[in-house]
């Protein structure tokens, strides 16, 4: 998702997914729950940290957890080491923008862009 959030193309739209895992996060059903709510969160938090430039919804009242609180839970309901590899692009090179060079960008299509 890092990735993706720091190599989409300026003029492409990609929504807000800052607004869109928050959303998915606090409406999330069955089957797996627990475990697919706070991987949604996960989600949110790199969208934050990546490209914090994307607001989040005012108007959706729900309780934002904090970093620390996303890694329990992806701890508790994850995978062993989920919590940590993703810490590790929350908190590594993720939270940084990619090299604008024209050779180490590729779109969709395959084509540098």
């Amino acid at each position: 998702m890092g990735w993706f959030l720091q190599h989409a193309p300026a003029d492409v739209f990609i929504g807000n997914p800052r607004v869109h895992f928050q959303h998915l996060a606090d409406r999330m059903n069955e089957p797996r729950r627990e475990q697919r709510r706070w991987r949604a969160w996960a989600c949110w938090q790199l969208a934050r940290t990546v490209r914090p430039e994307f607001p989040g919804d005012a108007a959706h009242v729900v309780i934002e957890p904090a970093q620390e609180a996303i890694g329990a839970a992806l701890r508790q309901h994850g995978h062993p080491g989920e919590a940590e590899q993703w810490l590790t692009a929350v908190q590594g090179k993720l939270s940084r923008k990619p090299e604008t060079d024209a050779g180490s960008r590729r779109g969709i299509s395959g084509r540098i862009d």
